[in-house]
């Protein structure tokens, strides 16, 4: 049974943007390496909590037309490292995934994301997908933590919804409603970097 999605009167969540001419942009996320500092720390974080919700960006007059995203929102807890310096391991675990999925080939943090990590892949592939993603979390001393396999998927209906909806100025994405709350702070937050650049 495939999660509810919620939209401003029924069925698809809707993130509306102001047309703009700026370049589209997203904040990369922030590279992982241990610390010597730690070096006497022997226990790993906990389990990450994770969710995701698949986003993209049918509309043709937006500067970021035809971009497709899993929007993972993670987190994880350490004894001695700071949070939004804690690395996250991504493995694909199992599954179709989507199209030229773009995995971080090795441990990334959250130092300019928030709490975001955004995995993007071709927006021309409107199948359908459903895989398996392994995350792990690595502390400063290189300790790794039980990993936690989230599963994540789009019908193709989902997809095609998003595909035809392309006159909103804004973004189709689809997920749970507790996981759809992150998405809109994270594209708010995006929007307004992109202002202060131009």
């Amino acid at each position: 049974m495939s999660a509810p999605r919620v939209f401003a009167v029924a069925g698809l969540a809707l993130v509306i943007a102001p047309r703009t001419a700026s370049p589209c942009s997203f904040p990369a996320a922030g590279e992982f390496a241990v610390d010597a500092a730690f070096g006497s720390d022997v226990t790993p974080p906990g389990a990450v909590t994770a969710s995701a919700t698949v986003a993209r960006y049918p509309d043709p007059h937006s500067s970021c037309f035809d971009i497709a995203q899993v929007v993972l929102e993670v987190a994880a807890t350490d004894d001695a490292a700071p949070a939004d310096r804690i690395g996250f391991q991504l493995q694909l675990a199992g599954g179709n995934p989507p199209l030229g999925l773009q995995l971080p080939a090795m441990p990334v943090t959250l130092e300019t994301t928030g709490t975001s990590l955004l995995l993007f892949f071709d927006y021309r592939d409107q199948d359908g997908f459903a895989f398996d993603l392994e995350i792990g979390a690595i502390d400063l001393n290189g300790n790794v933590g039980p990993k936690t396999v989230l599963a994540i998927s789009e019908t193709a209906s989902e997809a095609a919804s998003a595909a035809a909806f392309d006159d909103a100025g804004g973004c189709m994405a689809t997920g749970s409603p507790s996981s759809l709350a992150p998405l809109f702070a994270f594209l708010s937050l995006a929007l307004a970097r992109s202002r202060r650049r131009t």
